[in-house]
């Protein structure tokens, strides 16, 4: 099948929510971070799409928020890429390093941990809370060290699979090097789209993206992304996050509830079947 024909599979449906959830993942990424969080359930759930070829889509469509993002803080002077050279070079080897492990991966096995992957990367996103201090202060590791350590290490994870990554950024940046807010926001953008290009080529080099789904999801992750970057509501990343919580336990669910090899189908079919009476919400993709 070429990689174009998957236009054709999807239902008018599908494409309707794979679009609300790629704007969705914009707008919650320009604002709290966690995009990623939607998006790869969303691309598990619309067909049968091999596992790497749903990480290639993914980082099609993400890298749009994360380039343009980028682009701004580089452009407004909040970071400069020469002073960066080392961490990029150190992300981009770990990002390679996170998609040839995401290739050598036994098939069934993804199937079934991704949603307790899944479950793991929202607990521990669920749980943090992003200091708010915004001056810069005295680090705690050579600049050396942070790079080769946090550069490997988060981007080989975005590499291998990705929701959360800008978090994990930022979080290393306030509490490691002791960035303010911004600067770590700033920083933690040029990262991301570092090992975001770095696994998209390998993926694109490999002929593991859907580019029909892939560019869909771009077009509507880059209008989210300009509207939340616009957005002036008070609170907005605490009225977000809870949304990102809610809507990806939901999709974990409709994940496990598709998935027969997965341990705990059973009880989450038992559950909505028999007890709630809900298998038509959990099917809506279908």
């Amino acid at each position: 099948m070429h990689i174009f024909d998957f236009v054709h599979i999807l239902s008018l449906n599908s494409w309707l929510i794979v679009g609300i959830t790629a704007l969705s993942a914009g707008i919650i990424d320009s604002i709290a971070g966690g995009g990623g969080l939607l998006t790869v359930p969303i691309l598990m759930s619309v067909g049968n799409i091999p596992y790497t070829t749903i990480l290639g889509t993914n980082k099609l469509q993400g890298f749009v928020g994360a380039f343009s993002s980028s682009t701004y803080y580089i452009r407004v002077g909040i970071v400069k890429p020469k002073n960066e050279i080392k961490t990029i070079f150190f992300t981009i080897i770990g990002s390679m390093f996170g998609v040839w492990f995401a290739h050598i991966i036994n098939k069934h096995m993804w199937v079934v941990i991704m949603p307790f992957f899944l479950m793991l990367i929202l607990t521990v996103l669920a749980l943090i809370k992003m200091p708010s201090h915004r001056e810069n202060v005295k680090g705690k590791m050579k600049d050396l060290t942070f790079s080769l350590i946090f550069g490997l290490a988060i981007g080989c994870y975005d590499g291998f699979f990705g929701p959360g990554t800008g978090t994990f950024w930022m979080l290393s940046y306030v509490l490691v090097m002791g960035l303010g807010s911004i600067h770590a926001t700033g920083k933690a953008k040029v990262m991301n789209a570092s090992s975001n290009i770095t696994a998209l080529i390998l993926f694109a080099l490999a002929g593991n993206i859907y580019y029909s789904i892939g560019i869909f999801m771009a077009i509507f992750q880059f209008i989210g992304a300009n509207i939340g970057s616009r957005l002036a509501v008070k609170n907005g990343s605490k009225i977000i996050k809870p949304l990102v919580i809610i809507i990806t336990i939901l999709m974990i669910l409709k994940l496990i509830y598709t998935t027969p090899d997965n341990p705990l189908n059973f009880y989450v079919k038992y559950f909505f079947d028999k007890t709630l009476h809900l298998e038509s919400y959990l099917v809506f993709l279908t």
